[in-house]
């Protein structure tokens, strides 16, 4: 593997100015500049990014936690993300606690150990983020509110839930069950907006309003319907509000095999507005999230953060309802 010298020896210049010039140190002649790339490419060389970290006491990259890389809502996300980091030079690093605050924590010390910029807390299992092993570092949540030594970025949960049920309550669909997943701030917030759409329209949310606990994919969704259904939960249901589209693509399928119609028997509202939610059948009514915008005003926060320590921000993007077929 060539070192820094051999790209000096080739290029006829010493090591010191080749490494001021690759740091952006140091301005060059142009024929040297031309010389130290072409050397550069002859030999295939690659700084020591390690070492050149503990030196300039910076990595340029940045550790991204994400709470289940199963999940296709985080895609869009981490794109977001990524777009704004590659363009400020920070590469990221991206690691799957799998819902689980140990794995989380384990995730937290790896990444601090590589001597990383920042990190971002995606989606993430806990509400806190863990100061021993942050050691320092900068950290930026999203979809994770509670966090109370973190900056966050989410969308408003209460008022997305809010919009969803007073659409099913325009609708006259005034028995509703809400699906969603435990140990989450945000989705209790999605069912609090529940609450307060059938307080506004003068319903007892105690008659009205049901919650249930699942897991956070299609399978658990379809298995707390039939569930429901085999306890005669599902009579007297017209409208089932799932607090993220995973689960409510679980959810139609159940539905569709035990025969139930889909909007005309039962409504079915989601949460995010995820690219399969438009070609479900049928297509799906949803509380969009601005998935991408999430991911960019997260990276932006964390790269502020890196600039100004001091720094503390909380976002709030506005949800929006996409009427589809399914209500």
């Amino acid at each position: 593997m060539a070192s820094l010298k051999d790209v000096a020896e080739r290029a006829g210049v010493s090591p010191s100015t080749v490494s001021y010039f690759l740091n952006g140190k140091k301005k060059v002649r142009p024929e040297t500049e031309e010389r130290i790339m072409e050397a550069v490419s002859e030999l295939k060389y690659r700084p020591n990014l390690v070492a050149r970290s503990l030196k300039m006491k910076s990595s340029r990259s940045a550790g991204i936690i994400v709470s289940d890389l199963s999940n296709i809502f985080f895609l869009d996300v981490l794109a977001g993300i990524e777009s704004v980091l590659a363009e400020a030079g920070y590469s990221s690093i991206v690691s799957n606690s799998r819902g689980s605050e140990e794995t989380e924590r384990e995730n937290l010390r790896d990444l601090t150990n590589r001597n990383i910029d920042g990190v971002i807390l995606l989606g993430t299992g806990g509400h806190t983020a863990f100061p021993e092993e942050c050691a320092g570092i900068p950290v930026v949540s999203v979809d994770r509110i509670g966090d109370v030594k973190t900056n966050t970025i989410s969308v408003d949960n209460r008022r997305g839930g809010y919009i969803g049920a007073r659409y099913l309550l325009q609708k006259n669909r005034t028995n509703i069950i809400f699906i969603g997943f435990p140990n989450r701030i945000s989705l209790h917030e999605r069912y609090e907006g529940c609450i307060d759409a059938c307080r506004e329209c003068g319903l007892d949310p105690r008659e009205h309003l049901q919650y249930v606990d699942t897991g956070i994919s299609p399978e658990h969704g379809c298995a707390a319907v039939m569930d429901l259904y085999a306890q005669g939960k599902l009579k007297g249901c017209d409208a089932i509000f799932a607090g993220a589209d995973y689960i409510a693509f679980g959810i139609l399928k159940a539905l569709r095999e035990l025969g139930i119609s889909v909007p005309d028997e039962i409504g079915v509202m989601g949460f995010d507005d995820l690219p399969l939610s438009q070609y479900v059948t049928p297509t799906l009514t949803t509380v969009q999230q601005p998935r991408f915008e999430m991911g960019q005003q997260a990276a932006s926060m964390l790269l502020r953060r890196m600039e100004s320590p001091d720094t503390s921000d909380t976002v709030l993007l506005e949800p929006a309802l996409v009427v589809r077929e399914s209500v």
